[in-house]
């Protein structure tokens, strides 16, 4: 379908945009929210007489947004969960837990900014202990990093952001340590395979010989 844009949207297009979408992202998203309305002949004139106006709004949001990404750049955001020895967690952490930890925040700093969860970009589940930084999609272009620090009890609370990175870093390293190690042993046993395949292919030529010199 096509529609035009009031706002700038992250990978469809700035305002005052006509694009086309999928029917469902326009229906169930775009419309619904405001963001844009149907591309027809009344709908694009409106927002032509008004683009000025949206213009500004949408400048004054991206500037916003900006100030909330630098706000939540000097913060580690702590969620405490239950977890097994081997620190993987019951249960695990979704774009609302996220969502909740951002907002709560923002209402700390008497931040009134609102956005989208479906902004929150987690990759892959979190299902274990650990620090995390998640990317978050503010409005349009403006992302922020939020670090996630997922522990058993507030005694393991982090607050300090170079601590934080510091500690994910040597995650990091402690884990592509362990891949490393994986792959290198997996190339040993391919060698190994290598070399037990000339001593298989001998064995089985001399029983053929063997068996043909018994005949």
């Amino acid at each position: 379908m096509k529609i035009i844009l009031n706002r700038d949207v992250k990978n469809v297009g700035k305002v005052g945009e006509v694009c086309e979408v999928s029917n469902g992202y326009g229906r169930n998203f775009l419309l619904p929210k405001g963001y844009a309305v149907v591309a027809t002949k009344a709908n694009i004139a409106q927002i032509e007489s008004k683009l000025a106006e949206l213009k500004e709004k949408n400048a004054q949001a991206a500037k916003d947004a900006s100030a909330v990404a630098e706000l939540l750049g000097k913060e580690v955001f702590n969620a405490v969960r239950q977890a097994a020895d081997d620190n993987t967690i019951y249960g695990s952490i979704r774009t609302k837990d996220v969502y909740n930890l951002i907002k709560v925040c923002l209402s700390a700093n008497n931040n009134s900014f609102d956005f989208d969860i479906g902004g929150i970009n987690i990759a892959t589940p979190i299902k274990a202990l650990g620090q995390y930084v998640i990317p978050v999609c503010l409005f349009g272009d403006v992302f922020a990093s939020v670090r996630l620090n997922v522990c058993r009890n507030q005694s393991d609370f982090e607050s300090d952001t170079a601590a934080f990175d510091k500690k994910m870093q040597q995650a990091l390293a402690v884990a592509e340590k362990k891949n490393a190690e994986k792959v290198e042993a997996k190339e040993e046993k391919k060698e190994e395979v290598k070399e037990e395949q000339p001593k298989e292919e001998a064995k089985t030529e001399a029983a053929a010989s063997t068996e043909s010199s018994d005949k």
